[in-house]
């Protein structure tokens, strides 16, 4: 099978999506099947064709019409009716090229999926979407009616629809019921034998860790609120946090402002060896967010035997069971999560159940094994679906 991958973002970022779309095509590829990564290119940083993991990675300068047409509504319009065109003909060709049979399109927040809508009318080829869990947050701003407009629209061209948690097949469910009958529920999974190595991140003294990109939804805010009074409480335990993002500069200034220098490292963007390395050093993971899907971070911490302390938002329910594998807060509440932290860091023999617990479940529920055969599933069926569809249309009598 030809596939075609279209991640909202791509390696070397680091987050969910680009990691979720990385183990499935190096898993495809393995089983035999060809793949490419189309992704758009958001800055001038990454080259526009380059091969990772043996996998042609295609970055297109898309432009982001619902953004921009709000924005600088006369510029963004000549330039969306300019560069559109050549930008939906370079797809449809890179398709033809590589004898694409079916699309999967990962989150639908991002600029590629315009275009990508063009490009299954254009080239009749079937497309599978896949929700990731932060697409419906969208529909809650000001400049709801074009996103909502062009969601239900993909999701109702899509073949089939795949959702990373039951929370957000519900979600998906509730914004459009006539969609319902063709969600498949894949939760979101991890290679568990990658992690709980020896290796561990070299560090002074024991830490905290916070692993998410740094932008406005994973909550960075409260969790330096909280640690405010872990650090008052325990004088020995560091806070770690790696990911880069939007709110750097901001979340220096209140780490700073809250007198939490000596005891707050921002690691920036790290690798992927590096992940691994701090979650087998941690006390335990931190994931202070105001939603997700499946977060794929928690998976990799449970896999690495740790606790987690995570909100009580989107899937996070469905993998992190409260006192059994980690602790369950309410969003956006400090004092919560400090309470919740602290009650780890003294109750040591519990976080260890705990990560060992974890573990346990994520091998035998979320293990990468058992999810890439679902995919392939879920894209034969998109297949005789179009199938199906181009036979009626010939079939239908000439009027």
């Amino acid at each position: 099978m030809n596939i075609l991958l279209s991640p909202v973002s791509y390696l070397p970022q680091r987050s969910g999506v680009p990691i979720i779309v990385q183990n499935l095509a190096k898993a495809f590829v393995r089983m035999g099947h060809n793949v490419i990564i189309v992704t758009p290119k958001l800055d001038q940083a990454h080259p526009s064709f380059e091969i990772i993991d043996g996998i042609e990675v295609h970055r297109m300068p898309f432009v982001f019409p619902w953004r921009l047409l709000w924005q600088r509504p006369k510029e963004s319009r000549l330039q969306f009716c300019l560069r559109c065109p050549t930008d939906i003909q370079r797809l449809v060709r890179l398709m033809d090229k590589k004898q694409i049979e079916i699309i999967d399109i990962h989150s639908l927040t991002g600029p590629h999926l315009p275009y990508m809508i063009f490009a299954k009318l254009f080239s009749n080829r079937p497309f599978v979407v896949t929700l990731q869990g932060n697409d419906f947050l969208q529909l809650n701003t000001q400049h709801s009616r074009m996103r909502r407009m062009l969601l239900r629209y993909s999701l109702r061209r899509a073949e089939q629809i795949t959702a990373v948690s039951s929370h957000v097949a519900s979600e998906a469910a509730r914004f459009w019921p006539e969609v319902s009958g063709k969600i498949v529920t894949i939760p979101n999974s991890v290679a568990v034998d990658e992690f709980g190595g020896p290796a561990c991140f070299p560090f002074p003294s024991p830490y905290l860790l916070s692993l998410a990109r740094l932008n406005p939804l994973k909550g960075h805010d409260v969790l330096l609120t909280a640690f405010r009074r872990i650090a008052e409480r325990e004088k020995n335990i560091h806070l770690i946090i790696a990911g880069d993002g939007p709110q750097k500069i901001r979340l220096h200034a209140i780490t700073l402002a809250l007198g939490l220098k000596d005891r707050v490292t921002f690691l920036g963007e790290v690798g992927r060896e590096r992940v691994k390395e701090l979650l087998a050093g941690c006390e335990f993971l931190v994931l202070p967010s105001w939603n997700e899907g499946i977060p794929v971070v928690a998976l990799e911490a449970m896999a690495s035997r740790k606790a987690v302390v995570s909100t009580h938002v989107g899937g996070v329910p469905e993998i992190v069971s409260h006192s059994e594998t980690g602790l369950l807060v309410p969003p956006g509440d400090p004092n919560s999560l400090a309470e919740a932290m602290l009650s780890l860091l003294q109750n040591r023999d519990q976080c260890k159940a705990m990560g060992d617990r974890g573990r346990a479940f994520v091998k035998d529920h979320h293990d990468f094994t058992q999810t890439i055969d679902r995919y392939l599933d879920v894209y034969r069926k998109a297949l005789l679906q179009a199938n199906g569809n181009r036979m009626r249309q010939k079939e239908k009598p000439d009027l």
